[in-house]
């Protein structure tokens, strides 16, 4: 797609977004997305704390440790907490680094992916190893499962965040988010294997985000308004949308 043409992306865009499911009771991480879209970082703690105390993790328990983990650093980190964020990512990390010894996992490489990410938003000195890194687990998670929509995720946020002088950017971001949303608004795509259904929302407002920076302010409106329509309770949406509109601003 031509993305300097707003109409077809837009028209696409909202087609695809319209048609994505929401975390419901059924899937496994429906407790985490609650929590996080509450903003309810004691919530996410004791998730933590619970599935960090199990011996032998299952894989879903491991993926369900990544990705609580990952929310919780994203909610303490609003609140100016880097260590606390660190301390949740740096552990999570060598648990799914761990599991990935084994062999390629779609879902758990894009979780291990962002957690690089946002350990390289956190400390950019990191980007000299941990880039590399990212860049390596997302591209197994990608030959794992071509067609799972977290792993493409993954690599459109960390592209968002990565300055262009080492290749990222919002322009080239574009392409594997939209490549996360179109995966995503078929159903069988949405809800993996396991019953994790996380990412979904993730997709359109990183989408947005990358239209912030590009200047396209209406567009990233259009892209949080189709968010806030089907979960209007979506704190993280409601914040962006405050931000580009120049509401009252906390955090990111």
């Amino acid at each position: 797609m031509d993305f300097r043409n707003k109409k077809s992306w837009r028209a696409l865009l909202l087609v695809s977004c319209l048609g994505a499911a929401q975390v419901s009771a059924s899937c496994i991480d429906a407790a985490i997305e609650k929590a996080y879209l509450q903003e309810n970082v004691a919530a996410l703690d004791a998730q933590i704390a619970s599935l960090a105390a199990k011996t032998n993790r299952s894989r879903a328990e491991i993926l369900l440790y990544g990705l609580a983990a990952y929310r919780a650093a994203d909610l303490k980190l609003l609140k100016g907490d880097k260590e606390g964020a660190s301390a949740a990512l740096s552990a999570a990390a060598s648990v799914l680094e761990s599991r990935l010894e084994k062999g390629r996992d779609a879902e758990l490489g894009a979780l291990l992916g962002m957690i690089y990410g946002m350990q390289i938003r956190i400390s950019p000195f990191r980007g000299i190893w941990l880039g590399s890194s990212a860049d390596k687990v997302l591209e197994d998670a990608m030959a794992a499962e071509p067609n799972n929509p977290r792993p493409h995720l993954a690599a459109g946020v960390n592209l968002l965040y990565k300055p262009g002088t080492f290749g990222g950017g919002p322009e080239k971001a574009l392409a594997q988010l939209q490549r996360a949303i179109d995966l995503y608004s078929r159903t069988a795509a949405t809800t993996a294997a396991d019953g994790a259904c996380w990412g979904s929302d993730d997709a359109v407002l990183a989408m947005a985000r990358a239209k912030v920076k590009l200047g396209e302010r209406v567009a990233a409106i259009a892209l949080v308004e189709t968010v806030l329509a089907r979960s209007p309770g979506n704190r993280p949406a409601q914040r962006l949308m405050n931000g580009i509109r120049g509401g009252p601003k906390k955090g990111r």
